[in-house]
């Protein structure tokens, strides 16, 4: 695989085929390895796990190789809060370009170590929910995390050809999601993931959903709508699912 383009097709090809298995926990990987401040770059980066990929790269290869080396056929970069209103709350916002784009080259170099024609790896663009909060803390706009959380961000500042996919983890702020999933609307032309991947309009009718299954949920099995309403939101589920792709 050398170019975006075809590690797009070979992406789609497998997954028609059979589940692909994606890497275990970034920041959980790093804590376990009980790093001092001298490893994040001195004591006022201490904590700062997107700044290790800077400082002890070969820990970030050793993760990425772990999880390969047991299967995994997709490995997420290690800049999980690696957008410039996170690593602004340690002074590195400037530096947001160069930790994207090594956290990228570090995984791009593991993934095609260990891949094969028969067993080929991918790499998914990590962008994390930031620790901020439009709903609940507040302090920060729909715009500004919109911007942040714009997948083209990660795209135009990591590298190009790295990636097959951008990753978008759980996220608990329902106004966050819409800034997160509203961007894709306006893909850049030469952007190797598609437009419209997933809308506002289809985040909308999943948390609906959502809300609908916790209320079912609820209602004592001998409700007479219960056992009826639970197999039809699952049906509406898997809609809802096939019209999001």
């Amino acid at each position: 695989m050398t170019t975006d383009a075809q590690r797009i097709k070979l992406l789609k090809e497998l997954l028609a085929e059979r589940i692909l298995v994606l890497d275990g926990a970034f920041g959980t990987f790093v804590l376990g390895e009980n790093l001092s401040a001298a490893d994040y770059g001195g004591a006022r980066y201490d904590g700062c796990n997107e700044n290790v990929v800077r400082t002890r790269p070969d820990l970030i290869r050793r993760m990425h190789a772990g999880f390969l080396e047991v299967g995994a056929d997709i490995v997420e970069t290690a800049s999980f809060q690696a957008s410039p209103i996170v690593l602004a709350e340690y002074s590195l916002e400037q530096d947001a370009r160069e930790i994207n784009r090594l956290a990228a080259a570090l995984a791009r170099e593991e993934a095609d170590r260990f891949s094969t024609p028969a067993k080929p790896r991918f790499v998914a663009g990590s962008m994390g929910p930031t620790t901020k909060s439009i709903s609940v803390t507040g302090g920060v706009t729909f715009d500004q995390m919109r911007e942040v959380m714009d997948w083209r961000y990660w795209y135009r500042n990591s590298d190009k050809f790295a990636s097959a996919m951008i990753h978008l983890p759980r996220i608990f702020d329902s106004a966050l999601n819409k800034a997160s999933s509203a961007a894709p609307e306006a893909a850049p032309q030469d952007a190797p993931y598609p437009a419209g991947a997933r809308g506002r309009n289809s985040t909308d009718k999943l948390i609906l959903l959502a809300v609908l299954l916790v209320v079912i949920s609820q209602l004592p099995a001998t409700h007479e709508w219960s056992g009826k309403l639970v197999p039809l939101a699952l049906m509406l589920a898997g809609l809802l699912a096939l019209r999001s792709r």
